[in-house]
């Protein structure tokens, strides 16, 4: 997300309005205040981090901060948010904003949200099952390196 001086954007954010489920702007956001997008509570914490960062001597800086945003839905969504700031050709701060969503939204069956802090733990392997046996190798040919596992039938 591409932010001028005053936390507006000033560039198309489409991958940030599908994040934020923001669907009813034809402009991609463009425009409009970044913090709106924010919790409130946040709003001061983030907008103290964007302007009150130690800077380079050539205007530049990078910071990284977790926040939570608000989605078009009212649901809070936890972010790292990864802050680059510079100056623009006419001399006016710019930053660049990119953002890691935290946590996966997981529609349940009353219409509610439910967040997965790790989505990886919902694919790994049920331990309670009998372990798979893997096939002996079977040699093949006359190499006596090159080996292939037979698919068991069963």
């Amino acid at each position: 997300v591409h932010l001028d001086a005053s936390l507006d954007i000033v560039a198309k954010a489409p991958q940030f309005a599908a994040l934020l489920h923001n669907t009813t702007t034809g402009n991609c956001m463009l425009g409009q205040s970044f913090l709106r997008f924010l919790a409130a509570d946040e709003r001061p914490r983030v907008k103290a981090r964007f302007f009150d960062g130690a800077h380079g001597s050539d205007g530049t800086s990078q910071d990284s901060i977790c926040t939570c945003f608000q989605d078009a839905f009212g649901i809070s969504l936890r972010c790292q948010m990864f802050i680059a700031k510079f100056e623009d050709l006419d001399g006016s701060p710019s930053y660049v904003v990119g953002l890691n969503e935290m946590e996966e939204r997981v529609p349940v069956e009353d219409g509610s949200v439910q967040f997965s802090v790790s989505p990886m733990l919902d694919t790994l392997p049920d331990l309670s099952e009998e372990p798979r046996r893997i096939p002996e190798p079977e040699r093949i040919g006359r190499s006596q390196s090159a080996y292939v596992g037979r698919a068991s039938s069963g």
